[in-house]
């Protein structure tokens, strides 16, 4: 299970958290790694698509969600599957 990041510029739970920066969103959109290293980047994120807009794109999305309003959200961490117990 996954849960939707906080993509809103929330300076605690979203991406100007002092965490994230243009640079690394753009980084973690072509390579589809949590800040641009760490995890996959799971579904909805739909990254594959992203990573193929030019770094001019990436560089408007990434001032447009600077313009949302704030919202102060504490995303989950992914929760793995659990296996299936035998019959």
């Amino acid at each position: 299970m996954s849960f939707a990041a906080n993509l809103t510029p929330d300076d605690l739970t979203g991406l100007r958290s002092g965490v994230w920066t243009e640079d690394l969103f753009i980084r973690a959109m072509r390579t589809g790694k949590h800040m641009a290293a760490a995890r996959v980047i799971l579904p909805p994120m739909p990254w594959q698509v992203l990573a193929q807009l030019s770094d001019d794109d990436l560089r408007a999305i990434w001032a447009y969600l600077g313009t949302m309003p704030t919202v102060l959200n504490h995303v989950p961490d992914p929760v793995p599957p659990v296996a299936a117990a035998a019959p």
